[in-house]
């Protein structure tokens, strides 16, 4: 079940956000049939300078685009209601539109606003542009303000499992794996693990591909071991968070 994450996670900083590449990727060797890198791209950058402005009962954000803003090719506009609350994704933009107009808030209420860049690879940047809050009062008066910098960790809902996993022996020494994608709608790409002799436990050591988000099928050549074929398969986020594993045992 998925949980909110107090406003009080978000991190303070005056800095401007880093860009992070992605986790080492193993060597595959004959262990890679097609599989594309996640690791050879970095996060963009946050948009920079958001604002807001009041027209009529609604609320008009702008930004600037980050540096470098080449790979940039959609915004995430995320919306936190309340103190308590999370950062929900309430919109995108391509990456040409600088601004987007709010409605429908409610009389009394607070929100938050806060824009991320993300790149046609599927990477968004991993801290928020500068948050701002918005207050609108009984009379139909919104009170603006800045309250961040900028905020890391505002996303932590880890996203859906892929399902129906299971496994085949195609040929002599190669398994193809197949599953069903996860019915999370930020899902970056897949990790598949295997052990010769129990189901794997998440981590490097038993990492065998990293592959991009649409992949539903890998097939792992190896040399055959007693104690059958042990494999697991993650769903991993924009934000990196990472889904349950979906087991496969080949005895």
């Amino acid at each position: 079940m998925r949980s909110n994450m107090p406003f009080a996670v978000l991190i303070c900083s005056l800095t401007s956000a880093l860009c992070l590449s992605f986790p080492d990727r193993v060597a595959l060797g004959s262990d890679n049939t097609g599989s594309s890198d996640p690791a050879a791209d970095v996060r963009p950058a946050p948009p920079r300078n958001l604002s807001a402005i009041q027209q009529d009962r609604r609320v008009l954000l702008r930004w600037e685009a980050p540096e470098p803003a080449n790979e940039i090719t959609t915004y995430r506009i995320y919306r936190l209601r309340g103190s308590n609350d999370s950062f929900l994704p309430m919109a995108t933009c391509p990456a040409g539109q600088l601004s987007y107009l709010v409605e429908k808030l409610e009389p009394g209420s607070t929100y938050y606003f806060a824009v991320t860049s993300e790149t046609g690879s599927g990477l968004e940047s991993d801290s928020l542009s500068p948050v701002i809050q918005v207050k609108e009062a009984q009379n139909g008066k919104l009170e603006i303000k800045r309250t961040l910098e900028t905020g890391t960790g505002w996303d932590n809902i880890p996203p859906e499992a892929p399902g129906n996993f299971s496994g085949r022996i195609v040929a002599p020494g190669k398994y193809l794996l197949e599953w069903s994608a996860s019915q999370s709608a930020d899902v970056l790409y897949y990790q598949l693990y295997y052990s010769a002799t129990s189901p794997p436990p998440i981590g490097p050591e038993n990492l065998i591909a990293k592959l991009r988000q649409g992949a539903v099928s890998f097939l792992h050549i190896r040399t055959p071991k007693v104690g059958g074929a042990h494999y697991a398969v993650i769903a991993v986020d924009r934000q990196d968070n990472l889904s349950r594993p979906a087991l496969y045992s080949e005895q």
